[in-house]
């Protein structure tokens, strides 16, 4: 596999929307998934490297 990036739109009701894409970038950092939040667009984008476990990302 080669790397690849996924890019989540975050909806959120209420709370802050930097915690929000943080606590997302950290979670998918225990899979070995880089990622960083895009607050313009509320979003994350996702790099899963090469050696990464697709299925389970």
């Amino acid at each position: 596999m080669t790397n690849c990036t996924i890019r989540l739109i975050m909806f959120r009701n209420s709370g802050s929307g930097a915690a929000a894409r943080q606590s997302v970038i950290s979670a998918f950092r225990e899979l070995g998934v880089d990622g960083e939040g895009i607050e313009r667009f509320g979003m994350v984008a996702l790099d899963v490297p090469s050696t990464g476990d697709l299925d389970k990302v």
